[in-house]
């Protein structure tokens, strides 16, 4: 069927205009896989996100609520001020507010657990790891934007 509308349009086209055609579609189509690639890419390796996230706000947000001489604050002193500060802090920096405050609270956790950035690195790059499979999985491409 493919080859029968290519022939009609090289027929009224020419062979050029084909040509042009199909090199478009094929760099359209170049184009949408490596956007999913690169969204792929970044949400495994975006250091910004599973680093510097837990240390600005696990290692030095939740800290100086408790005190202001946050380098005395043990990484799991828990406090209520600290504990929703900093989640809702990290919620604002995200698209999806809630859903961002909601992880947020759930990194804290992780890092009250044990008293280790680690724990919250590990979490969110899982966090995006299960989130980059069920875009793919399911299209949501809405959750990327």
């Amino acid at each position: 069927m493919r080859s029968v509308f290519i022939h009609r349009l090289a027929r009224a086209y020419g062979a050029t205009a084909v040509l042009l055609l199909s090199t478009a579609l094929l760099l359209a189509l170049l184009d949408g896989a490596l956007s999913v690639v690169f969204r792929i890419k970044d949400s495994f390796a975006r250091p910004v996100s599973m680093y510097d996230a837990p240390l600005a706000f696990r290692g030095y947000l939740a800290r100086r609520l408790v005190a202001r001489e946050f380098e005395r604050v043990p990484l799991g002193r828990f406090s209520w001020l600290a504990f929703l500060g900093s989640s809702l802090a990290f919620g604002a920096l995200h698209q999806r507010f809630v859903a961002g405050t909601l992880a947020g609270m759930l990194y804290a956790v992780a890092v009250y657990r044990r008293g280790a950035l680690t724990d919250a690195v590990v979490a969110h790059a899982a966090t995006n790891a299960l989130l980059a499979f069920y875009v793919l999985a399911t299209g949501s491409w809405f959750l990327w934007e």
